[in-house]
């Protein structure tokens, strides 16, 4: 009987390691947030206003609005797994220039912004995103766009079929979590708490789509973004940039990209 209970001791405690280990594991493969701002946007001649807002939970977060004065579109800014929004600077400068306003956020354990990232935090930090655009930046519905870099696509995607929104636009997205780990990291495919089920969600969106995607992204592979692509109902336009690989193909293809979400804005912003 001893013998019996040690077993089954041993075999809880082994269980509780593992759960323990898959957390651990999860956070240092999907998640690298940083605390501190190497830059703000007036780093780069841009004017801006900080802005705190509260998760629903109560959690304190913080974003950014940059606005443009003579704003064709407005853009919420989710961006990918690792850094903060002042890693953003050089994509804020390019959607400055294309006179669009951008309202963008940190997660939970990013920046500014308190607690822990996860699924359910993401998801949840992205809806007090757009109620703090709505409502206290008085950003109309119909011409809010959603940006969604990498992660930030899951984010974007959530959001996009719960909430009235004029498109968003997917840069290097994927399609779940767990066909992500198996491209990086196998044995936590199976172990994944987080899932990020964007392939399932895309045909629940109702608005105009643009995907942008390098060919040679080297972590979120294309041909994610050919499934996401094909599985996404119309209007949906795709721009695959030759050049550049995951966190650089905005850059070294800037061109395309720049053009890409000039064209897609231009045709569905609301006259």
């Amino acid at each position: 009987m001893l013998k019996k209970v040690a077993r089954l001791a041993i075999l809880g405690f082994g269980l509780l390691l593992l759960l323990t280990m898959r957390d651990t594991m999860e956070r240092s493969f999907l998640y690298f947030p940083e605390r501190g701002f190497p830059a703000t946007p007036d780093s780069i001649g841009l004017s801006f206003d900080d802005q705190f807002f509260q998760a629903p939970s109560g959690r304190k977060l913080h974003g950014w609005f940059v606005p443009h004065p003579a704003a064709k579109a407005s853009l919420l800014f989710f961006h990918g797994n690792a850094g903060n929004i002042s890693h953003r600077l050089e994509k804020l400068k390019i959607l400055n220039e294309l006179e669009v306003s951008v309202f963008i956020i940190d997660y939970a354990g990013y920046g500014k912004s308190e607690g822990k990232p996860s699924e359910a935090n993401l998801y949840e930090d992205g809806l007090a995103a757009y109620q703090h655009a709505v409502e206290v930046l008085k950003i109309d519905p119909g011409r809010l766009f959603l940006y969604g870099e990498s992660l930030g696509s899951a984010v974007a995607i959530e959001l996009a079929h719960r909430q009235k929104t004029a498109g968003i636009i997917l840069e290097g997205a994927f399609t779940s979590l767990k066909d992500l780990a198996k491209n990086h990291m196998p044995f936590l495919s199976a172990l994944a708490r987080d899932q990020y089920k964007n392939l399932e969600k895309i045909a629940s969106v109702s608005v105009p789509i643009l995907f942008i995607h390098a060919k040679r992204d080297e972590i979120c592979p294309f041909a994610m973004a050919e499934q996401l692509f094909e599985k996404a109902p119309q209007p949906k336009q795709a721009v695959w940039l030759e050049q550049g690989g995951h966190n650089d193909g905005f850059w070294v293809d800037r061109e395309t990209y720049r053009g890409a979400i000039r064209d897609f804005l231009e045709n569905y912003k609301r006259r």
